[in-house]
């Protein structure tokens, strides 16, 4: 995804790439196909996942940040093709239906001749033009996006952004696990799991986090954003492996933040440490903006990890926090998105479900490939130092799945359909 529109139309993009925003839209898809199973959403994810691979990716694993817009000084220039270019690399064949799908024109649709490609929004003309089913369609397109990308890698590439921040790469990680739930696609957990290796291997120290990583890292902590974006993402993490340590981790961090970050007179948290440089003024952040506020990521993770680890406090301090910016919340949602999501979980209520025995990441991956945005997972195929599955009994002969509320469990069931069910 390019980072913004320039027009009225969402047509001709600045066509500068940030990692923060492709993290979010992964996540945004991903969640938009567990609840309507359209292979377009599903399409979006695999092609920005295939993005972030080819073009954004260290080789320890790390995340770069951002694609310029412009390359030999032309902006857009690696992007955009003459309708003669296209057909002389798609071939004569179909470059008519090719150019008709992406709404290209001999004299260009932007600026110079040059064309912009953008998906038709309705194929049916097209498919009754050529007489074309939808999936010799697809296959038409697939074939020529990718003789397209095969010539476009020849060209002179945008300037990279090289440096690794660790906010940005934490929100990544929680965008493939969000995938990797959606779609069952070991592929995304992997590449989530290296970039958390790449993150605890080289900006972090004890629980300190530092800002950003460029052949070393910086010297500079982390800001408020890091560390509430890698506590979200060591809770997602621990939701996908049921490795207690990710779990661990984030608390341990959270003490960190709260120790260094928090306001004890205004409940809030500062964007930088005490630790950090003196400046004029400590600021906080809470209004959203093109990156969720820090403030708002950070209750969400105390709320999260309250109900995880049975930490009444933490719980306690997530819901005075939200509860005194409710009426921002009503009154002005576009900047308080996300204070909004935890405020609706604390007001719905959050489901504790725990799987226990041998199958239970099989059993839970099932039951996320629906959305499921007011529950917690946890699991564990033995003994588990959890408290709500400290008392749970695991047999080698069956898995069960555990609905709980308030730390009150529903009878246990060992099929999936039977806990959804359960669910309110």
């Amino acid at each position: 995804f390019a980072r913004y529109s320039v027009d009225g139309e969402w047509f001709a993009p600045h066509f500068e790439k940030m990692l923060y925003d492709n993290a979010q839209l992964v996540s945004l898809y991903s969640e938009a196909y567990t609840i309507t199973k359209d292979d377009f959403f599903k399409t979006v994810v695999y092609d920005t996942f295939a993005w972030l691979q080819r073009e954004m990716t260290h080789a320890d694993g790390g995340f770069y940040s951002a694609l310029d817009a412009d390359s030999e000084g032309i902006e857009g220039k690696y992007y955009i093709w003459t309708n003669d270019e296209m057909a002389s690399v798609v071939g004569e064949a179909n470059a008519q239906i090719v150019s008709e799908y992406f709404e290209t024109t001999s004299t260009g649709n932007w600026e110079h001749g040059a064309n912009i490609l953008k998906q038709i929004e309705d194929v049916q003309p097209i498919l009754k033009k050529y007489n074309l089913d939808k999936t010799e369609l697809t296959s038409i397109v697939q074939s020529a996006k990718q003789k397209l990308l095969n010539v476009r890698d020849s060209r002179v590439k945008p300037g990279l952004d090289d440096k690794i921040l660790t906010g940005w790469n934490a929100m990544t990680i929680s965008g493939l696990l969000d995938a990797y739930h959606a779609f069952g696609d070991e592929q995304f957990l992997t590449a989530a799991g290296n970039n958390a290796r790449f993150l605890q291997n080289n900006l972090m120290e004890g629980s300190k986090l530092f800002r950003s990583f460029k052949g070393k890292r910086s010297a500079t902590e982390g800001f408020l954003e890091d560390y509430a974006y890698f506590i979200q993402a060591l809770i997602k993490l621990y939701q996908a492996e049921f490795d207690e340590q990710s779990l661990r981790q984030a608390e341990k961090i959270t003490d960190y933040v709260l120790e260094n970050f928090f306001d004890k007179h205004e409940s809030y948290f500062y964007f930088t440490s005490s630790k950090a440089e003196k400046l004029i003024a400590r600021k906080k952040e809470i209004f959203d903006n093109v990156i969720p506020s820090s403030n708002g990521i950070m209750v969400q993770n105390l709320y999260h990890l309250g109900i995880l680890l049975d930490r009444e406090d933490w719980k306690e301090l997530a819901v005075t926090m939200t509860t005194e910016l409710s009426h921002l919340i009503y009154n002005e949602p576009n900047y308080m998105s996300n204070w909004g999501i935890v405020l609706t979980e604390m007001k719905h209520g959050m489901a504790e479900v725990a799987f226990v025995g041998e199958n239970c990441l099989k059993l839970k991956n099932a039951f996320k490939k629906d959305y499921q945005p007011f529950s917690l997972l946890m699991g564990t195929t033995a003994k588990s130092s959890l408290p709500l599955l400290a008392d749970k009994v695991t047999r080698a002969d069956i898995s069960m799945i555990y609905v709980c509320y308030d730390k009150t469990c529903k009878l246990p069931v060992t099929k999936v359909e039977d806990a959804l069910q359960q669910i309110v």
